[in-house]
């Protein structure tokens, strides 16, 4: 399928008399085709997943934010820098932690450690010790 076939495929389905449910497990699964065509479109069309379905599709876009880094760290870094700073990410669990944050700051930072491996070794992005080594995690399991 096509870039536009996608997205007209898309289209329909949020025209579909569905429940959330229903209509999100579509979307996954024709999300990563999306994915590799235009990571960004997919960041930016179903970036309020991040806050609404965390663990489904929220977490299926770090896969975007790795590729749209691949092909442009730099908007990459801004589009999650003010996503961040918008509370896209903030996490209302006790210790603060958002799991899905991590996994985007993990695409990110392999993005970076493939374009410069020398970099890998200052991890700049995520914001606490913790949550760093749980980048490092997330990172090495990918890497496997």
């Amino acid at each position: 399928m096509s870039r536009e076939e996608i997205i007209a495929a898309l289209d329909e389905i949020d025209r579909l008399d569905l429940s959330d449910e229903e209509r999100d497990a579509l979307i996954s699964e024709i999300l990563d085709p999306l994915i590799e065509k235009d990571p960004q479109y997919a960041l930016e069309r179903f970036a309020d997943k991040i806050k609404t379905d965390p663990d489904g599709i929220g977490s299926q876009l770090s896969s975007a934010m790795r590729a749209w880094a691949q092909k442009d760290l730099g908007a990459a870094t801004a589009w999650l820098d003010r996503k961040i700073a918008a509370g896209d990410f903030d996490s209302k669990t006790l210790d603060g932690q958002s799991d899905v944050r991590e996994e985007f700051e993990a695409a990110l930072l392999g993005s970076l450690i493939e374009k410069n491996p020398a970099a890998g070794f200052c991890p700049i992005r995520c914001a606490t010790r913790r949550s760093e080594a749980k980048c490092f995690r997330i990172l090495a399991i990918r890497r496997a």
